[in-house]
């Protein structure tokens, strides 16, 4: 990472100690064969076929450089944290990360009945929700309080074609979230959540969605956002002056939309879309072309593609 000069003295000692207060146990730990290696703590996916670890960054540098809070060391998941869908009964919470999963899991009588997204708020799959699908399982969501966590609660529910419940924060502080409100202390901690409001996000089918924004004289037919999707995001980025560097399956750069001294904003080629680990930004060029623009709307950012990348074709 650059010319950063970590000091190891004394995380070492301190990881665990910083698990402790916020509330998870010795035997959780244990349990989830959570580990630390300088200078990450490792947590480990134990029911994926093949070793996935995801760690968070716990160290500082001598010049102190900004490093990503998570990233993964070993493998992506194919499946949310603590997911085991032939266990779950009447519930299920979902909860955004691991640490918050197996803070909740110890005041649940069923451990099964809690899950967490291991690549934020609004990376939900439709291949989780066709599993749900099949159950009859109430969803409540414990996303962080903020703008992507109340956006991902709509999209497991537009995905989940059924009615979720949002957990409203005692807290307006952004970002808010289950380890917050546990503040270390996991006594009865099921109960008191289950004392918090709860908003009913009911969902939206994705026709609707489209047909909200767009207008007939920029998408003449169904085929033509189709074909805007379809623009390289690496040539649109790269347009823009942001330097883009290689990696095994695709692009990553340093996020524009926020003050990133480590490129954590990632381009799949394959699939054309972007996602920023650190501040959540994601989506296809269109939500890209929005968001730099100053959040503009999206028949203006279908027009930009349209006047600016018309003959532009993805390699995919």
């Amino acid at each position: 990472m650059g010319e950063a000069r970590y000091i190891r003295f004394p995380f070492k000692f301190m990881w665990k100690k910083f698990l402790l207060e916020r509330g998870l146990s010795e035997s959780t730990l244990d349990s989830a064969k959570i580990s630390y290696i300088f200078p990450w703590i490792r947590i480990p996916y134990l029911n994926e076929k093949y070793e996935v670890v995801k760690g968070r960054w716990f160290a500082q540098t001598s010049n102190k450089s900004k490093m990503p809070k998570y990233i993964w060391l070993r493998g992506k998941p194919q499946f949310p944290y603590n997911w085991h869908p032939d266990q779950w009964e009447i519930f299920l919470y979902i909860c955004e990360g691991e640490l918050d999963t197996l803070l909740l899991l110890q005041d649940l009588p069923n451990q099964a009945n809690v899950v967490g997204l291991p690549l934020g708020a609004l990376t939900f799959k439709n291949e989780w929700a066709e599993v749900i699908r099949k159950t009859s399982i109430k969803i409540f969501t414990l996303l962080d309080n903020d703008k992507a966590g109340q956006n991902g609660a709509q999209r497991i529910a537009n995905l989940l074609l059924r009615e979720v419940y949002q957990v409203i924060w005692p807290n307006s502080i952004r970002g808010y979230d289950v380890t917050d409100f546990a503040r270390g202390n996991t006594t009865n901690l099921l109960e008191r959540l289950s004392k918090l409001n709860y908003q009913l996000i009911k969902p939206i089918r994705s026709d609707l969605i489209v047909r909200r924004y767009r207008k007939r004289e920029i998408i003449d037919n169904e085929n033509d956002l189709e074909e805007l999707k379809k623009i390289p995001l690496e040539v649109v980025i790269g347009n823009f002056g942001i330097k883009l560097i290689k990696t095994s399956d695709g692009f990553k750069v340093h996020c524009p939309f926020h003050e990133d001294k480590i490129p954590s904003l990632f381009i799949n080629v394959e699939k054309n879309l972007f996602y920023c680990f650190s501040c959540g930004a994601g989506g296809s060029v269109l939500d890209f072309i929005m968001k730099i623009k100053n959040n503009i709307r999206f028949e203006a950012a279908a027009n930009y593609l349209r006047d600016n990348y018309a003959n532009t074709k993805s390699s995919n």
